[in-house]
């Protein structure tokens, strides 16, 4: 009945994606009525269209740890294109649950699937016992191997070996201090010994000695060309010098010689004992010089010295 005034019926119509606005009296055109607004009958049909507005839906790709992630507000079925993310240490695998090819009507979460890769690391001895290669997956407890070096201190690894493993290959190579020993040059009665600490492995050069009266013949034990691993004494050896000894008779005989002259090599210290002179008409009273114990440092000449016997007639 025209001029009649009712209530629009209220919307029962649903559209995936979007929001219903109102009433239209043209497709596509602007709301003229609410949902439920008054209405006035007149003198001809009238059709209402459904005006919709597209919805808006929060995206979040959530980059589980890594970096690249994104939040943003997209319109319902226009292309859903993920981001590209990364994460240290790890490779991606998908995103959980398997993003549309267009935004749904509704908002979502998508999460990134890592896997962690795997890197080797290298222990490197340098010159001692002990090193290992191994594999461990990235942010695993690293423990790096026991390694030892004979005559030498372990000083750590170079570079410094972090607490979980890179995202890297690495190689750690060892760094050693020589231990230092004592070496003692005892001379022996001589002079010139000394004693100095050395590392294992350095040059090892005997320091010269002398002793009055002998011969440096070596040392006991004999002495290798570097420092041992501990500490160690090397005693000089000696050998005494031989000197000549020359008796003169000065007039007499040596009997057991047959000669007025006597020449012997004596090593130095060693007992000095004159032969037996004698002067027919004269008594022997000594050497010129007198004549010491034992054999001295230098070449030495004793000359028999006599008095004139006294004869009682």
């Amino acid at each position: 009945i025209p001029g009649t005034a009712f209530n629009l019926p209220l919307n029962g119509f649903v559209r995936e994606g979007h929001t219903f606005l109102g009433w239209s009296l043209v497709k596509n055109g602007p709301v003229v009525y609410a949902n439920g607004a008054g209405f006035t009958s007149g003198t001809e049909d009238v059709t209402l269209y459904a005006k919709w507005q597209l919805n808006n839906y929060t995206i979040t790709f959530d980059a589980n740890g890594g970096v690249g992630g994104t939040v943003t507000s997209l319109p319902y079925g226009s292309s859903l294109n993920p981001p590209t993310v990364t994460k240290t240490g790890h490779n991606f695998v998908e995103w959980l649950p398997v993003p549309p090819a267009t935004v749904p009507a509704e908002n979502a979460v998508y999460v990134a699937q890592w896997v962690k890769l795997s890197y080797t690391f290298t222990f490197d001895a340098n010159g001692g016992t002990g090193g290992d290669s191994f594999t461990l997956a990235y942010g695993d407890p690293i423990t790096p191997p026991e390694v030892e070096r004979f005559g030498y201190i372990f000083d750590g690894w170079d570079p410094e070996v972090p607490q979980f493993a890179p995202a890297e290959d690495m190689i750690f190579t060892a760094k050693w201090t020589p231990k230092l020993y004592t070496v003692t040059f005892d001379a022996n009665g001589g002079t010139g010994g000394t004693s100095y600490q050395l590392a294992y492995g350095d040059p090892l050069t005997p320091p010269p000695v002398e002793k009055p009266g002998y011969d440096h013949v070596g040392w006991d034990p004999a002495i290798p060309p570097t420092m041992p691993s501990e500490n160690v004494t090397y005693t000089a050896v000696w050998s005494p010098k031989l000197y000549t000894m020359i008796f003169q008779a000065n007039g007499g005989t040596f009997p057991e010689h047959g000669t007025n002259f006597y020449q012997v090599k004596m090593p130095f210290g060693s007992p000095l004992v004159a032969p037996l002179a004698t002067r027919p008409g004269y008594d022997f009273v000594g050497w010129d010089p007198v004549l010491p114990d034992t054999v001295p440092n230098k070449n030495s000449v004793f000359t028999a010295k006599w008095k004139i016997a006294k004869t009682t007639v």
